[in-house]
């Protein structure tokens, strides 16, 4: 019976506290591997150094028992052959036990220590792999329910609800009341950003000048693209100070020669729906430029 299957039926005897508790190790079993797995190098090292310090008396008795076989050897006290390899084999092993006796404590704790941290690898991986799963079920559900919801409502408004898009009534300084568009940050996509005066490179009052440094970012971005074969979503949101998002370390860009996505990283001007957005942006309509990253997917699975 293995050591799982031993925690589990203890946690169903124990009742829910103690499935909960076991639970919640369970979720940080590979930081506790790994924490262990240190704390049992640090101690290993230390009980070899001590062992070593105990070594010398050992090693010269282990001279003794030699010289002692010699010696016998020499008065002929051995019948055959045989019977001096087999006292000479005894010393040896005399020794060998000795020195085990020494290193074994330092020596084990260490393998175990090594095993604790590829055990945690491990189990990182397996979620890892777990993860990258549920990452491409998502995409390929959402895609298909965009296609769905486009066919049903039309693309303008299909955009309309994935931008976070409302319509408000604004009273101009002549009285005279006009309907116009408004972007809600927060409803965003994890692929969309709104490029803003709330982000530190916004440039107030320079519409140009603003579409020429996130026009540079996108060069860079696929310069860094071409050159490495690979980049990723938080990377080019750390360029463009956004903040960065959990699955931004496995979702990005994959050069033409090796994904099958796009194959360059656009921020999503060619995009018609953000053409407008931006237009709007540069007749004084809206206050930001719409990004819409045409990102490939996850991408750690396939490099």
């Amino acid at each position: 019976m293995n050591l799982a299957v031993v925690t589990s039926k203890l946690a169903v005897a124990g009742g829910p506290k103690v499935q909960l508790a076991v639970a919640k190790i369970g979720k940080y079993s590979p930081q506790i591997l790994t924490a262990v797995g240190i704390g049992g190098g640090v101690t290993s090292t230390f009980l070899i150094a001590k062992a070593s310090t105990k070594l010398e008396p050992v090693l010269d008795e282990h001279e003794n028992r030699k010289a002692i076989v010699r010696i016998k050897l020499d008065e002929d006290e051995y019948s055959s052959e045989q019977e001096y390899k087999k006292a000479l084999t005894g010393a040896h092993v005399k020794t060998a036990f000795e020195l085990t006796k020494l290193y074994g404590p330092g020596v084990s704790i260490g393998v175990g220590s090594i095993l604790c941290v590829v055990a945690a690898q491990g189990i990182s991986h397996k979620r890892q792999v777990a993860l990258v799963a549920a990452i491409k079920s998502a995409e390929s559900a959402f895609q298909a329910y965009r296609a769905r919801v486009t066919e049903a409502i039309g693309e303008d408004k299909e955009a309309d609800i994935r931008y976070g898009v409302s319509t408000e009534t604004v009273e101009g300084e002549d009285g005279k009341k006009t309907k116009v568009k408004v972007y809600n940050p927060s409803a965003l996509s994890g692929y969309t950003r709104m490029f803003d005066e709330s982000n530190r490179n916004w440039q107030r009052g320079n519409k140009e000048l603003n579409f020429l440094f996130l026009k540079n970012m996108q060069n860079w971005a696929n310069d860094r693209l071409d050159s490495r074969g690979y980049l990723y979503l938080n990377e080019v949101l750390s360029w463009l100070n956004f903040p960065e998002v959990p699955e931004g370390q496995i979702i990005g860009w994959l050069h033409k020669d090796v994904g099958n996505g796009d194959g360059y990283v656009d921020f999503g001007w060619d995009n018609p729906i953000n053409n407008q957005v931006n237009r709007d942006f540069l007749a004084g309509v809206t206050d930001g430029i719409l990004l819409d990253f045409n990102c490939d997917g996850e991408i750690n699975s396939k490099l």
